[in-house]
């Protein structure tokens, strides 16, 4: 890559970071803020409902998306410093669902099985909603902040953390 590529990406993602709505963190040219309540166990549409309550003026908030793997990698490396800043919790909701019986973000694009977002051994048939997990809290080995998508298995139905993503 050129020097003058890695300051136009560079200048996109400052210009993209003075856009973000207050209290919200850019991350690869997205926006996103955490509703972080622990001890209080939501429900995966309760934080799609206090998501949707962040949006301001022409801002639309709901649970965050990632479109791919590069992009939750991205937001893996921004979050190992945010995190810092906030009670620690492995899980948080995001904004992919069942439907239908398929794996679907909430702008509608379909997550396969095969997608490399998803946590060893999942989605599993009986899941129905989708978190991310901090892999090295709930298991205890060095992933390096990898985070990876889980699904709610009649076990993980409640978590006190919510991603939300302004558009």
């Amino acid at each position: 890559m050129s020097l003058l590529q890695q300051i136009i990406i560079a200048s996109l993602a400052a210009f993209v970071a003075a856009q973000c709505p207050s209290n919200f963190f850019e991350s690869g040219g997205h926006c996103f803020s955490v509703i972080d309540k622990p001890g209080v166990n939501m429900t995966w549409e309760e934080c799609r409902g206090l998501c949707e309550l962040e949006g301001e003026g022409e801002w639309k908030v709901d649970l965050a998306v990632f479109d791919n793997a590069e992009q939750l990698e991205a937001f893996s490396i921004t979050w190992l410093e945010i995190s810092n800043t906030l009670p620690e919790h492995p899980y948080m909701w995001i904004g992919v669902h069942k439907v239908d019986g398929q794996w679907v973000s909430l702008d509608g694009t379909h997550i396969t099985h095969q997608n490399l977002m998803w946590h060893v051994g999942h989605p599993h048939d009986m899941g129905i909603n989708t978190f991310l997990e901090d892999i090295t809290r709930t298991t205890g080995e060095n992933s390096y902040g990898r985070l990876y998508m889980s699904c709610s298995m009649g076990v993980h139905e409640h978590h006190s953390r919510c991603l939300c993503e302004a558009n």
